[in-house]
């Protein structure tokens, strides 16, 4: 009994350690050093709100209001059918403190990993230059994996 329990502890705890995600377009805040390999360091990011990585100034500025593609890789497959709650949830807030609202869910399914997703959002319209935080989850049985980027909006006809 005692080594049931203990091998179900460190079932746990390697689970934790192997579900994945990285974001390709916009690109992550963290560099994306091995991400053709299962397992990346750099896309195995829990810590909220952004898996830790700090806050950068826009890298790229997208037209509000219209739609747009995120591109993302399920860097390690950690599907589980027993929890159908599980996907990929694209959201934005104004900044890290700020809360995050959906553009878009992906429901997870058993593709293998290193599978690359897209998903087509429509950006939040705003009446003037603003830089906002775009976030992609991998919600998982057991919590999930966040990568964040920092984008700008212009307003339709900057």
């Amino acid at each position: 009994m005692k080594l049931a329990v203990i091998i179900a502890v460190f079932s746990c705890l390697m689970a934790v350690s192997l579900a994945h995600v990285c974001m390709f377009n916009p690109a992550q805040r963290t560099a994306l050093e091995g991400v053709n390999a299962p397992h990346a360091d750099a896309c195995g990011l829990m810590t909220g709100p952004c898996g830790g990585a700090k806050p950068t100034d826009p890298e790229v500025w997208l037209m509000s209001g219209q739609k747009h593609t995120i591109v993302f890789q399920k860097n390690l497959n950690h599907y589980d059918a027993k929890y159908p709650q599980g996907g990929f949830q694209i959201s934005y807030a104004e900044d890290d403190s700020s809360d995050f609202h959906s553009l878009a869910f992906i429901k997870d399914t058993n593709t293998s990993s290193l599978t690359v997703y897209t998903a087509e959002i429509t950006a939040p319209t705003v009446t003037h230059p603003t830089p906002i935080v775009i976030r992609t989850e991998y919600i998982v049985s057991f919590g999930s994996f966040k990568q964040c980027a920092n984008i700008g909006l212009l307003p339709v006809g900057h």
